[in-house]
């Protein structure tokens, strides 16, 4: 993906790339979020729209992926009838869900939400729901019997045209092996044409034969790229590619990764992946370089955001090098967060090392971005120094940067 693909649009960048999707419960491994902005960027270089569909939202963690990337959406679920939820699969709550859309979706009056049982639900009420919209992306995730995983491919099959992508959750989890059980049946029917084309990270990836070639290239290139295709298999007397990616990060190219850690607003990256903390780059720092960012200015900042209930002490290690040319000065730095002084570094030569600062509880409160200052007492340029054309006030060069609770 190129600095304009749809995983940098700032409401998709925000849920799947800067933490968004962390505050919402729920069951989506991180190859899976990749793997479908992978496909998203493949139709939306086709110039393919439409809505997104989910049956099971539960609290929306992943319907809100799907209808970021796409044009509105269909919410489907038993919600509060969990009289008919008959394996327990998963226990939706409107309430929540709606909370989460209207916090993290930029128009929530896109998207229906229909409590509805899909196995009483016909090709004809969708389509109605959908006035008419073939979707771009459906994912079943309702019931995991095989009665309903075949019902719900066959509906996904029924109303999607040959652009759409269907994504069948746990086809291979040994927990539910009804859904294996549907699918199959599916295949070994009416298929309408569809055809599996990617498995991995709980997901199965199915599209119609007549675009195989196109999403199949499309996930294979990325999967490649990133070291993350696997064996080719047949499923169902088809071949499909086995992926595996380990973070969405991994799908962007170089170009999209400086665009996500300089963004033109506000020059906010993304640094700490984990379910817990998120970091950007604020203001004060440089273009992204292949060994880190230098702060460029007297004060650099550094976003964090703690994820979760209540504020809590959190070690921030870090990976950095500093401007310090022999036979110059060393040079110091100011550490503090929200005006309180955290630490004092000081630099006596260039080579990379490792930093640790622990940051009380009391400067941290879950859901709020808190900024870390890196206050440069002595920056300088390479031009003062007579070094090269480089006019830049240098400090310090972030090369990496985690957080962890409690002292680390």
């Amino acid at each position: 993906m190129d600095a304009t693909s749809i995983a940098l649009r700032p409401d998709v960048r925000d849920y799947a790339l800067l933490g968004g999707r962390y505050t919402v419960d729920g069951w989506l491994e991180q190859g899976a979020v990749a793997a479908t902005l992978v496909l998203a960027e493949a139709q939306r270089r086709a110039g393919v729209s439409g809505p997104a569909v989910e049956i099971g939202v539960h609290h929306g963690l992943y319907f809100l992926l799907l209808a970021l990337v796409s044009e509105g959406g269909l919410a489907i679920d038993v919600f509060e009838d969990q009289h008919l939820n008959v394996d327990g699969s998963g226990k939706g709550d409107r309430a929540i869900f709606e909370r989460h859309l209207a916090r993290l979706h930029p128009s929530p009056e896109a998207v229906r939400i229909e409590r509805a049982d899909s196995l009483a639900t016909s090709g004809e009420e969708l389509d109605a729901w959908l006035e008419g919209r073939a979707p771009r992306l459906f994912s079943v995730d309702g019931g995991h019997t095989s009665r309903h995983a075949q019902h719900d491919l066959e509906l996904a099959t029924e109303i999607g045209s040959e652009t759409s992508v269907i994504i069948v959750d746990d086809f291979e989890n040994p927990a539910w092996p009804g859904v294996g059980v549907g699918v199959e049946r599916f295949f070994g029917g009416d298929d309408r044409g569809f055809r599996p084309l990617a498995l991995g990270d709980n997901k199965l990836y199915v599209v119609h034969e007549s675009h195989l070639a196109t999403y199949g290239e499309a996930i294979g290139n990325a999967a490649a790229a990133c070291g993350a295709l696997r064996e080719r298999i047949e499923l169902f007397g088809h071949p499909v590619q086995r992926i595996d990616f380990a973070d969405p990060l991994d799908v962007l190219d170089a170009e999209a990764r400086s665009t996500l850690a300089r963004d033109p607003d506000n020059a906010s990256g993304r640094f700490a992946p984990d379910a817990r903390h998120v970091a950007r780059l604020e203001t004060g720092w440089s273009d992204v370089e292949p060994s880190g960012v230098w702060s460029q200015a007297e004060t650099a900042r550094l976003g964090i955001l703690m994820i979760g209930d209540g504020a809590r002490e959190t070690a921030a290690h870090f990976r950095l090098h500093a401007f310090c040319p022999k036979e110059t000065e060393p040079l110091d730095v100011d550490v503090s967060i929200e005006g309180d002084r955290l630490a004092t570094w000081r630099f006596d030569d260039p080579e990379s090392c490792d930093r640790t600062l622990r940051i009380p509880a009391k400067l941290t409160e879950a859901g709020q971005w808190q900024s870390l200052e890196f206050s440069i007492q002595n920056p300088r340029s390479p031009r003062e120094l007579g070094l090269s054309d480089d006019d830049r006030t240098l400090g310090i060069a972030l090369e990496a940067f985690h957080l962890v609770d409690g002292d680390g």
